[in-house]
């Protein structure tokens, strides 16, 4: 007996090791496609992509690869590796955001407007670039009122006390802590209120445009800003 349970635990630690090893492997991968991938060279990282999902089917792994080829356009591929990270990870908010942003592409407008909802249902706190997302989708099919409706709706919970208390914390924070800290980040309340100036500016009311282009414009100075001190 005693030397079955020996051969048993010999057996299930030979299999952790093997796991660990296939784990490293595939991180390795990983790392190295983000190398390339900062350095612009979209081929070498979407082959190292890919290697790390073939080791280990790891969402982040299927969704990385899955931006990659969104970004080249190869669409039908980009979907494939999507829907495999929504299978696996049906609680992550980014992969039904890939998955509504492939969709928007191929003009499957309802599956897209499907999945971001999905994304603003799951994450309910770090939601606005979902918002976004969506209130493009409209725009891009010319729905400008009902891209206006959702933007204002989420623009509730980001007024202009808001976003000013947001940057005072914001500046506050990154100087204890000397890092750079956001939430919301700066960028995806830039592109809110861009968006939000672009709307408006199809709906022919200029000043309100203006006013949010002006306000998506001291919202990109003061991250500048943050930046260089």
């Amino acid at each position: 007996m005693k030397k079955l349970i020996k051969i048993i635990l010999l057996i299930l630690s030979f299999l952790l090791i093997i796991e660990g090893l296939i784990y490293l492997h595939g991180e390795w991968h990983f790392r190295k496609g983000l190398v390339f991938q900062n350095e612009d060279n979209l081929n070498l990282a979407l082959k190292e992509y890919k290697k790390a999902t073939f080791s280990n089917p790891n969402p982040k792994y299927l969704r990385q690869s899955g931006i990659i080829l969104y970004i080249k356009g190869e669409l039908e591929e980009a979907l494939d590796f999507a829907n495999r990270a929504v299978r696996i990870s049906q609680n992550n908010p980014q992969n039904y955001q890939l998955r509504g942003k492939i969709f928007n592409k191929l003009e499957e407008f309802e599956k897209a407007e499907k999945d971001f909802k999905k994304a603003i249902e799951l994450d309910p706190i770090n939601h606005l670039v979902y918002w976004v997302d969506l209130a493009q989708l409209y725009l891009s099919q010319d729905q400008i009122k009902k891209a206006d409706d959702t933007l204002s709706l989420i623009g509730k919970k980001y007024n202009e006390e808001i976003v000013s208390s947001l940057k005072s914390t914001k500046i506050s924070i990154s100087q204890k802590l000397g890092i750079e800290f956001s939430f919301p980040s700066y960028d995806q309340l830039y592109d809110f209120y861009w968006l939000r100036g672009v709307v408006k500016l199809k709906m022919g009311e200029i000043p309100q445009a203006e006013k949010f282009f002006l306000q998506s414009e001291e919202i990109k100075n003061n991250y500048i800003d943050l930046r260089n001190q």
